[in-house]
């Protein structure tokens, strides 16, 4: 409402419009998909206009979180897990159920920290890909020993863009064999056992697009037929590997020709980059540190995996990793590879800078000019590295 006061117009506001109850569904939607699943159904408290606005939400993220057992077993009245985790299933039903004509959803998340019934997993999923979902996050923990088997419309999925699957239990979620999916990018597997029985390396080519790949916690099962895992990814651009658990013997064949970032995080695993990487921008190593027979291995195994990234342009590395480089200084000066284009040799933590380059045992060419710029972080190195020896003196000066 305007009011024109002394020559001056003003304008008034009425404070009693609820304006954003006023919005279309759904925009009203969109903006409650950046609410979690359960403050969104609680808007429907605030008004009658506001009761069935949560279902427009394009977003749902269901959680059971675990229990501390040692506290709740002498609680009065402790319900146990099994009445918790019903609770759960029957809850969600009833929130899917409520928003069954509402047919696109953009974000499926599901995390179970108690075990629910392996038919209730596959329904939830199910309901999702039935809505066209671009996002589908997975945290599979079953009780009744049976893992879930992801529904073949989930395999063969057009809109599927990331889709995150962790087995919590390495048997809640039953590891498909081959998948068609055109337009996944980011696809991220935990707790998986790899055999013969559930993989044949069309998990990974039925994904034509792919960009980025994550192993957590994955593993060859020992014993089995299958000793090498293949990955055949030619559009791929990041692939970090964490925590791999299988034995020696096993090895990850990587055929990646497109690849720009790399990470090893935890133990040293046997890779082998099987085409060559132009394209590897950044690499990035962050071993545990080995100890006894392990460590000659594993100093071997991580020499022959930097030979394959003479490519990289920035190298970051962990103390540990460092440890494992220093160890046998004359495998080192046999072994260590000369880098192409390296620009930056990168240190997670603070350490003195002459045990990083002493250890690297990198050679600066000399520059009248103004040398190479040097912190507690960070080496640059603006030329080729082909001629490989201790630099400490050379610091020292």
């Amino acid at each position: 409402m305007k009011r024109k006061r002394g020559g001056e117009e003003q304008v008034e506001v009425n404070c009693g419009v609820d304006r954003l109850s006023c919005l279309p569904y759904d925009i009203l939607g969109r903006i409650l998909s950046f609410l979690d699943t359960k403050s969104a159904i609680r808007t429907s408290l605030l008004s009658r206009q506001y009761q069935d606005a949560w279902a427009s939400s394009t977003t749902l993220h269901f959680k059971l979180p675990g229990l501390n057992l040692a506290t709740c077993k002498y609680s009065h009245g402790f319900p146990g897990l099994n009445a918790i985790s019903h609770s759960f299933e029957t809850n969600v039903s009833h929130v899917l159920q409520r928003r069954k004509d509402y047919k696109n959803l953009e974000s499926f998340r599901l995390s179970l920290h108690i075990g629910v019934t392996s038919i209730f997993i596959e329904e939830c999923i199910h309901y999702a890909v039935q809505r066209n979902i671009h996002h589908l996050r997975i945290r599979a923990n079953t009780k009744d020993h049976r893992a879930a088997t992801l529904p073949k419309l989930l395999l063969t999925s057009s809109s599927l863009i990331t889709l995150h699957l962790n087995d919590a239990r390495r048997d809640s979620i039953e590891l498909p064999k081959s998948v068609v999916l055109p337009n996944l990018k980011i696809l991220r597997l935990k707790n998986f056992e790899f055999s013969a029985k559930n993989y044949n390396g069309e998990v990974f080519t039925g994904c034509p697009n792919l960009e980025e790949l994550v192993l957590v916690k994955c593993l060859i099962r020992c014993g089995d037929e299958l000793k090498v895992l293949d990955v055949n990814c030619l559009n791929l651009k990041k692939l970090e590997i964490r925590y791999w658990k299988s034995p020696w013997e096993d090895m990850i064949s990587v055929n990646t020709p497109n690849l720009e970032h790399f990470k090893l995080h935890g133990f040293i695993t046997r890779i082998d980059f099987r085409t060559d990487m132009p394209s590897l921008d950044r690499a990035c190593i962050e071993l545990s540190a080995p100890v006894g027979e392990r460590m000659m291995t594993t100093s071997e195994t991580l020499f022959s995996m930097l030979h394959q990234m003479h490519h990289v342009n920035v190298l970051k590395i962990s103390p540990q990793t460092m440890k494992v480089i220093d160890a046998f200084p004359e495998l080192r000066d046999e072994k260590m590879p000369g880098f192409e284009i390296l620009k930056i040799v990168n240190c997670k933590e603070d350490i003195p800078m002459y045990e990083l380059k002493d250890a690297l045992a990198f050679t600066f060419p000399h520059q009248e000019d103004s040398g190479p710029s040097v912190s507690s972080h960070t080496v640059e190195i603006p030329l080729s590295l082909k001629n490989l020896v201790a630099i400490h003196n050379q610091m020292v000066e």
